[in-house]
Formats: C-alpha cells, sequence, structure tokens
C-alpha cells in the first residue's frame, strides 16, 4: 500500500502537525454539541480527509466499538454537480446508519459542487437532529456559498512546518525499516516548499526507491503545479506573451509560496543575506518547465516538415539554456525564462 494511505492517522496522537486544529476538533465534540457540518480547508494533500475520517469516529462516540468501522461515505462533488445527483445524496442522508450514531459524508473537492447543487445542500446543514454528519473538503474556499460556510465548523488547515516534514520523513523511513539518513531528501523538500504530507511521503517513496532526492522531489513539483502544461502549450503554439504571461504568475505564485518557509539566519555566513525566494526550489521548476515544453516538441519533430525542422532547433535550444554542470540554483530558473523566450520565437520563424 502506498505510504500515503498506510501511514495515514488512525488516532489523534498520529497526527503530526496541525496540533490547534485536534484540540478545537475534539473540545467541540466533548462539549456535546452535535455539529451536523464541518468545513476543511487546506492545500491539497494538507490532511483535510484523514482528519475528517478521525472525526467520522469520534462523533459516534466514546462507546462506539475500536473493532468497528463507522458508516462513511466519501465522494468526490465533482460527481454530484447535477441537482438530481445531489438530491439522491440527500435522500441516501436521511436514513439511520447501519453502524454507529450517525452516518458520515466526506464530500470531497466541494467547490465542484454547481450553486443549485450547493443550495440544495444548504437545508440538509440546518437539520439540528440530522441522521448524517456532513464533511465538506475543499482547496478552494472562495467557490464555495457564504450560506454552506456560515453552517458548517471550520477546520483551515495548513502546510507542513520545518519541525512536522522532519517528523514526517522518519516516520517514512522507519515504516520502511530503512536504515541510511535522509538529509538528502529533508534538504530537497525545503527547498521545493513542499509542504503537503501526501507529497511528501509520495516523492519519498520515490526516493526510497533509488532516486535521487532531487529528481524525486522534482518529479512531485511538477505534479503539484499545473500551470506547466499551460505553460509549455503557450511557449510552443502561442504568442510569447501568453506564455509568458503563464510563466510569470507562476513566478509569482513560487514568491508566496517561499515566504511560508522558515530561514535560519544562522546558517547565513558573515553579513550576507539571503531572500525566501531563494529557497523555493525553482531549480526543480525550471527542471519541470523543460521537461514539458521538451515532451512538446518532440511531438511537433515527429510530424517533420518545416515546422518538425523549426522544432528539432528548438529542442536544440532548449537543451543548451543551462549549463550540465553545476549551475548556480539562482539563475537556472532565469536562464531556463529566456531559453523558452528563444524556442518560442524559434517556433514561429523568428
Amino acid at each position: 500500500m502506498a505510504l500515503n494511505l498506510s501511514m495515514r492517522p488512525k488516532t489523534w496522537d498520529e497526527v503530526i502537525g496541525s496540533q490547534e486544529q485536534v484540540a478545537a476538533i475534539r473540545k467541540e465534540i466533548l462539549s456535546g454539541r452535535h455539529q451536523v457540518a464541518w468545513f476543511f480547508t487546506g492545500i491539497y494533500g494538507s490532511g483535510k480527509t484523514s482528519l475528517a475520517y478521525l472525526v467520522a469516529r469520534e462523533v459516534q462516540g466514546w462507546d462506539f466499538p475500536v473493532d468497528l468501522d463507522p458508516d462513511v461515505r466519501e465522494v468526490n462533488a465533482a460527481n454530484y454537480r447535477k441537482i438530481e445527483d445531489m438530491r439522491q445524496l440527500v435522500r441516501m442522508s436521511e436514513y439511520l446508519p447501519a453502524v454507529g450514531k450517525y452516518r458520515v459524508i466526506i464530500l470531497d473537492e466541494c467547490h465542484q459542487l454547481t450553486k443549485d447543487s450547493q443550495n440544495i445542500l444548504l437545508k440538509e446543514l440546518e437539520k439540528a437532529n440530522s441522521a448524517t454528519v456532513w464533511i465538506l473538503c475543499t482547496t478552494d474556499k472562495s467557490k464555495v456559498l457564504k450560506g454552506v460556510v456560515d453552517r458548517c465548523f471550520p477546520v483551515p488547515l495548513s502546510g507542513m512546518g520545518p519541525k512536522e516534514r522532519r517528523e514526517l520523513i522518519e516516520r517514512a523511513r522507519l515504516s520502511i525499516n530503512r536504515t541510511e539518513a535522509c538529509a538528502d531528501f529533508e534538504d530537497a523538500i525545503t527547498k521545493a516548499g513542499i509542504t503537503s504530507p501526501r507529497e511528501i511521503l509520495k516523492a519519498f517513496e520515490s526516493y526510497a526507491n533509488g532516486i535521487a532526492a532531487s529528481d524525486a522531489v522534482a518529479a512531485m513539483s511538477l505534479q503539484g503545479l499545473p500551470e506547466y502544461k499551460d505553460i509549455a502549450f503557450a511557449v510552443v503554439y502561442k504568442p510569447w506573451a501568453e506564455a509568458s504571461a503563464i510563466i510569470k504568475a507562476l513566478d509569482e505564485k513560487l514568491k508566496k509560496k517561499a515566504k511560508e518557509l522558515e530561514v535560519d539566519k544562522s546558517a547565513i555566513p558573515g553579513d550576507a543575506t539571503i531572500e525566501t525566494e531563494d529557497l523555493e526550489g525553482r531549480p526543480e521548476v525550471a527542471r519541470g518547465m523543460r521537461a514539458l515544453v521538451a515532451a512538446f516538441l518532440k511531438g511537433v519533430v515527429y510530424k517533420g516538415g518545416p515546422q518538425g525542422q523549426r522544432a528539432a532547433e528548438a529542442l536544440h535550444i532548449l537543451a543548451h539554456c543551462v549549463s550540465p554542470n553545476d549551475f548556480d540554483a539562482g539563475l537556472e530558473f532565469a536562464a531556463t525564462v529566456g531559453g523558452l523566450m528563444r524556442v518560442n520565437g524559434k517556433m514561429k520563424g523568428q
């Protein structure tokens, strides 16, 4: 079983980080108030679903048998965008659970629900004696109706800090009986600014199977930033203005992400200064962009003709826009952007 599944916390004591949120959840449940709806927000892989399953068990009461699983249904909100689909889910929620005091419905990525589907859900979240507890999870709170949010107990989650990342990596190391240290992997995760426990564990699996730490983390960075495909497509087929706008937006996103990282000032020699942007994993981001642009170009090369010839020349530009040796990490992102501009110009016959 994948680490991000096998290491999912089964008790509150196994949760790494989010201690304030855990305390608030347990206090609310112990108060005796019956919360019909909970609202978990946070980045992809931040532990929303993991905590939701712990809530699903906790609301059953202290006397719920430890050897039984509560009646939990986890659904993808994208499958309930139609009004009739949501109505069917609501009808099902009206029946008593087969096991436990409450049925629990975990509605993942609830921001994908249409406005009409959310309005149907509104009435269910007002039923004080509901047989169902709704747990709504989302990575984009802005797309959820205020009325829905106001009817839920809010649980905002954030990414892991350095201490939590270190503990998670150590647990992962012990879980697979690895004896070697993982300092290089921890360093790569920190530089890349990856704070999602799910992404950390997925990258660790690749690393544990022999992939270099930088490559394992780069692959995860590629999955975590959907802008890559848009950038690659725009560089090869669109005007440079469109491609550069997406790259600039990604650049700003990385800067914002980097500010969340902790910088150890004592590690900086003398009077030198360091900006948090220098720690954001731009080498991995640059390699990811080059990899997908190269994949698009290769497809054009296979088609042959004048455009295929231009794509072949563009591949040559891309392959030489950074040094094959130890390139200055602070320049690799910028050099890649320059190379992509030249690639775009070549594809436009300039």
